[in-house]
């Protein structure tokens, strides 16, 4: 086997082994959970159970840097969140 069939096998291989890891259950995305979050509470929903669901969705892990990051996304588009106060 020469080199470049190595190294190329060698990346094939740690590439896929990459590819195939699981996400982690839980994470920050403040866009997604600014997105439901919103959702929920322009149905009617409470703060509590907005957070609660963004959680259970794994958007939000319960950090106080991820509950700013949302806070912050959904004060970056007034026009598109209204008067939600998260």
């Amino acid at each position: 086997m020469n080199f470049k069939t190595l190294v190329a096998s060698t990346l094939l291989t740690a590439t896929s082994l990459i590819s195939a890891m699981p996400a982690e259950a839980s994470s920050c995305n403040p866009t997604f959970a600014a997105d439901l979050i919103g959702n929920i509470m322009r149905g009617g929903g409470s703060r509590q159970i907005a957070a609660k669901a963004a959680l259970n969705e794994g958007y939000y892990d319960g950090s106080s840097s991820c509950y700013y990051a949302i806070r912050g996304y959904i004060r970056k588009y007034p026009y598109y969140f209204g008067n939600i106060n998260f």
